[in-house]
């Protein structure tokens, strides 16, 4: 079979096609028939070396995926091979070889896509899904955003504010809504009920006193990228605050 992986730290250039044996399921794992894959900046952060724990090279590389089950490990019950899956990542990104025409994952991460579902209809997919996780008690759903250009697609709803007016009528629990966040827009998603907790990320990380920050409407410091969620103390305790900026 045909997977990716990685033997040196970089950008997207140090992603190598490789020929694997297939792998054997092992106790409560299944083996896919990879269809789609997503790309994260999770795997982006393994992929470059920036992750406090590096794998051993050469590594797997994979979050999510969404195919259809060829074998069953040991211990796998409700599901049968033939169906078709999506896995929900709960795992280490270096863990499973999804970056592949196969791949093994945990059982315990996969959803059944109901056959009213086709390969190529991503929001039906991931409507599925999180209708799905109304069934699980989970403390929170953390929305992302758009963050690529949708306009003429099929997404194109999904722009700005869209995609959590779209998902907010499907999930039941407390949404936190997160990209591109400012003060304005999160009272906004706030008051229109589109969103129950806003997560500010990137300005959170290069800004410890965001609150002073958006209280006082001083600008903010700008995210010092090269330093994200590498190892050490660069990026984590050195952006200024507003009293030691002014001195």
């Amino acid at each position: 079979m045909r997977t990716v992986r990685i033997h040196s730290w970089g950008g997207p250039e140090v992603l190598r096609l490789e020929e694997r044996p297939p792998e054997v399921p092992g106790p409560g794992e299944v083996r896919l028939r990879i269809r789609a894959i997503g790309l994260n900046r999770t795997e982006a952060t393994l992929r470059s070396g920036r992750l406090p724990a590096r794998p051993p090279l050469p590594s797997k590389i994979g979050f999510e995926a969404a195919g259809e089950i060829d074998a069953l490990g040991t211990g796998v019950t409700g599901f049968a091979v033939g169906e078709r899956v999506a896995v929900i990542p709960a795992f280490n990104a270096a863990r499973y070889a999804l970056y592949g025409e196969q791949s093994l994952a945990p059982a315990r991460s996969l959803v059944r896509i109901p056959d009213s579902v086709r390969d190529e209809e991503t929001l039906p997919t991931a409507e599925y899904v999180i209708n799905r996780l109304n069934d699980y008690d989970l403390s929170h759903l953390l929305l992302m955003g758009t963050n690529t250009d949708v306009t003429g697609s099929p997404l194109e709803h999904l722009a700005g504010d869209g995609m959590f007016a779209h998902f907010r009528k499907l999930y039941q629990g407390t949404l936190i809504a997160n990209v591109e966040m400012d003060a304005r827009r999160a009272e906004r998603l706030i008051a229109d009920d589109l969103a129950d907790m806003i997560a500010f990320g990137r300005p959170y990380i290069a800004n410890p006193d965001l609150v002073e920050r958006l209280q006082s409407g001083a600008p903010l410091n700008d995210i010092d990228w090269p330093t994200v969620y590498a190892s050490g103390p660069a990026g984590y305790t050195d952006y200024p605050v507003l009293a030691r900026a002014a001195a």
